[in-house]
């Protein structure tokens, strides 16, 4: 799971995003399932460049960044970096973000190789608004945060080191090899209202006659995590046909570990009382070949297959002082397959199938407490259509994706009373997608996507907590929407960009964007009365260019942005409770409500 706050700015060095829903290709990563994302940052300018840019805005928003780059040095080398820093008082109450990153890349390249160095880092300090609030207060006090304590914060550091070779001897062959090593380390602060101090393995004090049972802490609970490995991938064309494949093999170690760094009545802990430490190694290893064929002039086949091993090992105690399981290892082998046709010049066509296999997260092994999940599959079936002219690009796709043992949250508590997510047997996901990009007279252009789905658990059970007997009640359920699957969703964007010039270099764009969302449930239940209202949101933006007349090169650029531009109070994210009281099932929810109209403008200088 990726947080992107641990990488502030991160997209500023970002050239290129491809977004793929489904099973991904072999060669986008190791546990592509659902969707991947595949980014790319070193497509390495040969001409020397720098850029100053700042933004300001709602909230307290402040940032800078500056980024150079040498060109072509000694017909070989080429230097590039970043630096950004950004702040933010927040739109929830206290809730403020502090972030810094930079990143720095060195590149020597000759006519057939190529060898890239990156380093790149972030830090974050973000204080924490993950309550939510409960539904009577999203009109009258949105921004409200349950949180006081001043240091309640998320504090947590990141860096990578990528070291990537590129050979590429002729057309018809290509290498590479990548190496990686990501090392992290952070915690989140919280202050812990009547903790039972035995829960901490706390010797109970006496104040005065009275032995202290419980008193009020704050904790650090931390994060001390390095993964590091290598991929490799080897590429060969033939006349009608191209042979890939590849390998990768990664190794995670992370320490969790939990401090009591200060409590009422009890002398200052110093050094920090740790309560609690587990270490969680990972190794994940696969290899992978994928055949492209040329079967005719329209006709385009193609089959992927990748051999997959993960391998969990724990040690210690958790939170809870629970002891962890044990060493576990699944295998995985994820075939996929293909074909493309090229109807005319302008309409295109494909169908595949892929089958693909993911294992359970460490929360999932940790909180299991003897009760091992399983790894979740997913059987997926896509086709579609495109149609591509000068002006006119329109697409439709279809999408089926059958998942077995499925994991979601039901609930359900382990022994010590934590949450944990369960395999449910049978659940679906399918829709039609319908993409479009049109260009219009007078510099305007519109392009936008729709998506209806049906997003089903056929079978569920819900457990509840007996608030009058004790324990846990269930409810069973038959054919219920996926928690946190719309069943619409939209976006369109229109822009406009200025022909010509219009005065002293000077060029003109603007944009307006729109997004809507369908109802969404809390959980698998269905239930409206937890559930997210669907929501239409509006954005508006414009830019002023100045261009170099001569060399047509930005100088200067001058952007203003509006969202939320009609001030809608919407909710995209929120948690549910379920329990029984008094012989009724009650449902407690927390919602995240977005900001109301705000704006950025920012200036980027262009040297």
């Amino acid at each position: 799971q990726a947080y992107w706050v641990d990488l502030p700015d991160f997209a500023a060095s970002v050239d290129q995003v491809q977004i793929q829903r489904g099973v991904g290709t072999s060669v986008n990563g190791v546990s592509a399932m659902g969707a991947s994302i595949n980014l790319t940052t070193n497509l390495l300018e040969e001409k020397p460049s720098a850029t100053l840019a700042w933004q300001t805005g709602s909230f307290g928003l402040q940032r800078i960044s500056a980024g150079w780059n040498t060109g072509l040095l000694q017909d070989h080398w080429i230097l590039e970096g970043r630096l950004s820093a950004i702040h933010s008082d927040g739109y929830v109450d206290r809730a403020s973000a502090d972030l810094r990153s930079f990143f720095v890349t060195a590149a020597w390249k000759n006519r057939d190789f190529k060898s890239v160095l990156n380093v790149f880092s972030g830090l974050e300090e973000t204080y924490q608004a993950w309550a939510g609030i409960p539904k009577d207060s999203l009109q009258t006090n949105p921004t409200y945060n349950p949180y006081t304590y001043s240091d309640q914060v998320d504090h947590y550091g990141q860096t990578h080191v990528q070291w990537h070779q590129y050979w590429n001897p002729d057309n018809d062959r290509s290498l590479t090899l990548s190496f990686n090593l990501t090392s992290g380390a952070g915690y989140y602060e919280q202050l812990e209202v009547d903790q039972q101090l035995s829960d901490y393995g706390i010797m109970l004090p006496s104040v005065g006659d009275t032995i202290l049972q419980t008193t009020d802490l704050i904790t650090r609970k931390w994060l001390d995590n390095m993964m590091y490995g290598g991929l490799f991938k080897y590429s060969r064309n033939f006349k009608r046909s191209q042979l890939t494949a590849g390998g990768a093999v990664f190794r995670y170690d992370g320490l969790h570990f939990g401090e009591v760094i200060q409590a009422s009545y009890l002398p200052l802990l110093d050094p920090a009382y740790r309560y609690y430490a587990d270490s969680a190694y990972k190794t994940d290893a696969n290899l992978y070949s994928q055949f492209l064929y040329q079967a005719g002039e329209k006709t385009h086949l193609w089959a992927d297959i990748q051999f997959r091993t993960i391998h969990y090992a724990f040690t210690g105690l958790d939170s809870a002082g629970m002891p962890l399981p044990d060493a576990v290892t699944l295998p995985f082998v994820n075939p996929k397959a293909g074909v493309r046709w090229k109807w005319t010049e302008n309409v295109t066509s494909y169908l595949s199938v892929a089958i693909a296999g993911r294992e359970p997260n460490r929360d999932d092994y940790v909180a299991a407490a003897g009760q091992l999940p399983k790894p979740e599959y997913l059987y997926d079936a896509e086709g579609g259509a495109s149609y591509r002219k000068s002006n006119l690009t329109l697409s439709a796709n279809m999408y089926f994706m059958y998942y077995q043992d499925q994991l979601v949250l039901t609930g359900q508590l382990n022994e010590v009373g934590a949450y944990i997510r369960q395999n449910i047997p049978r659940s679906y996901r399918t829709g039609l997608e319908l993409v479009w990009n049109t260009r219009l007279p007078a510099g305007f252009e519109w392009k936008g996507n729709l998506t209806g789905s049906i997003n089903r658990i056929l079978a569920y059970t819900q457990y509840l907590d007996n608030w009058d007997e004790g324990g846990q009640s269930t409810r069973n359920y038959e054919s219920t929407t996926i928690a946190f699957s719309p069943q619409w969703i939209a976006h369109q964007s229109l822009s406009w960009s200025s022909s010509r010039s219009w005065i002293a270099g000077l060029w003109v764009s603007a944009r307006w964007d729109s997004r809507f969302v369908s109802r969404q449930y809390l959980d698998n239940t269905e239930d409206p009365d937890a559930s997210l209202d669907p929501y239409v949101v509006h954005d508006i933006s414009a830019a002023l260019t100045w261009k170099h007349k001569e060399k047509d090169q930005d100088l200067i650029t001058l952007s203003f942005r509006v969202n939320n531009l009609l001030d809608v109070l919407y909710v995209t994210n929120g948690w549910s409770y379920r329990y029984l009281s008094a012989g009724t099932e009650q449902v407690l929810t927390g919602y995240y409500p977005q900001a109301g109209r705000h704006f950025v403008t920012g200036l980027i200088l262009h040297i």
